[in-house]
């Protein structure tokens, strides 16, 4: 059973927000035993190099003869004959289940011209759904599940607005939900301040202006990852005087291709905090979120850098610029991977004008800054990707104590020295 419905979310008690979205029903002797609700915008990609064909969610139905509920499987069947299969299963030592995913297709009725007329089956290499036991699964960001690559096919699968149960289901209706793996926004400690209130401007900046005299805040704590220059924030005090909070930063996923090879993915909402003087001699901090409209500096990224590295050099705005880079350890050819071979992200590198739209009564208005991290040495495999769904925040001026400027990541997952042409995330994932 198909239907569509509409979820209304409410914001500060005044602006609704309506998400389309579609449910699937397995029903069988008159019970219903699994549940799975989407956004209508999640799909299927299935690309054999040369073109590629997308598949929404809205168009699939569930194939009843497939499915089964004494082995909880629900089976989606899309058009031309492409087929999702999710698989659900109990894990006895920790009560928790998980989801298999993989997608059923045959080239030739997919792609118009293409002569293979066998079956290919792409399983899911992320394994992101795991909720406990006896409850629902639910995840309101939008998650990218990377698959493996059937011969010289790629599948990519985009969800958000997701909620599945497969185990104990009461009446037709899903059991409480376990958010615990949806993306949170975790306050950051800071310290405590003279204050005026914030003001939100409708360019997704946030300014808001302290006093040039600070005084360690009691009764707050940080703790530290193992980059000394990265931190996860701790539970934080009643602030005394009312701030506006930044809207949320999109998330974007940028993919750098070599060709037609991948060779970067990246995938965040990123925030920037930037410390600057006024003209009045006291400092305000600009909070600035990565726009939808970023795009890739083609001329500056790259897959094949000096010293076995690889660039990813983002533009946005007017003459902002976010770049990234990412080395490569026991590298013996920039064409084969070793089997031991590691890479690690390098530096971060912000550069960005001080204009008096978002940086109101700038005492420096029209200059040009460009600030650079080094990172601390942490390396994945080559064959893999970091992902890290909580708040992480990354000093970008720690020379600079008076000015900091901070980038802040959401839902954050990179992976670079991919190959080949898919656009899913590789191998193990790392947190």
């Amino acid at each position: 059973m198909r239907m569509k419905i509409h979820t209304t979310v409410l914001f500060l008690l005044v602006t609704f927000v309506y998400v389309s979205a579609i449910e699937f029903k397995l029903t069988k002797n008159g019970n219903t035993c699994i549940l799975f609700n989407a956004a209508n915008s999640s799909q299927i990609k299935i690309s054999n190099g040369t073109s590629e064909k997308t598949f929404s969610f809205d168009t699939a139905s569930v194939d009843q003869d497939k499915s089964d509920c004494t082995t909880p499987q629900l089976w989606l069947s899309f058009p031309n004959n492409v087929k999702g299969k999710f698989l659900f299963r109990k894990n006895a030592p920790n009560n928790s289940t998980s989801v298999d995913i993989l997608v059923q297709f045959v080239p030739s009725v997919v792609f118009t011209g293409d002569s293979n007329t066998g079956i290919k089956v792409a399983d899911d290499t992320s394994n992101k759904m795991s909720p406990p036991y006896l409850k629902s699964y639910e995840c309101t960001a939008e998650e990218s599940i990377g698959f493996n690559r059937p011969d010289n096919y790629t599948v990519d699968m985009m969800v958000s607005n997701v909620r599945l149960q497969a185990f104990d289901v009461q009446s037709g209706q899903f059991s409480d939900a376990d958010m615990t793996t949806v993306p949170t926004t975790e306050p950051t400690t800071q310290p405590q301040t003279t204050e005026k209130p914030t003001t939100e401007h409708n360019n997704g900046t946030t300014n808001s202006t302290t006093e040039p005299t600070t005084q360690p805040s009691n009764g707050t704590s940080e703790h530290t990852t193992e980059h000394s220059n990265v931190t996860t924030a701790g539970p934080t005090t009643t602030p005394l005087v009312p701030t506006t909070t930044a809207p949320n930063p999109p998330l974007n996923k940028f993919e750098l291709r070599n060709g037609n090879d991948t060779c970067i993915i990246f995938y965040a909402g990123i925030s920037f905090k930037i410390t600057y003087d006024k003209t009045d001699n006291k400092t305000a901090v600009a909070t600035i979120n990565l726009p939808n409209a970023t795009q890739i500096d083609q001329g500056r990224s790259t897959c094949n850098g000096t010293s076995n590295s690889q660039s990813l050099s983002l533009d946005f705005f007017n003459g902002w610029k976010l770049s990234m880079k990412f080395g490569l350890e026991n590298k013996v050819t920039m064409l084969v991977k070793a089997d031991n071979e590691k890479y690690s992200l390098q530096t971060v590198t912000l550069t960005y004008v001080i204009d008096t739209t978002r940086f109101p009564d700038a005492a420096k208005a029209g200059e040009t800054v460009t600030v650079t991290t080094q990172m601390p040495v942490s390396t994945l495999e080559a064959t893999g990707s970091y992902k890290c769904q909580k708040d992480v925040t990354l000093n970008l001026n720690a020379t600079d104590s008076n000015h900091p400027i901070s980038m802040n990541t959401q839902n954050l997952q990179y992976e670079a020295f991919h190959t080949g042409n898919f656009t899913g995330f590789d191998g193990r994932i790392y947190n």
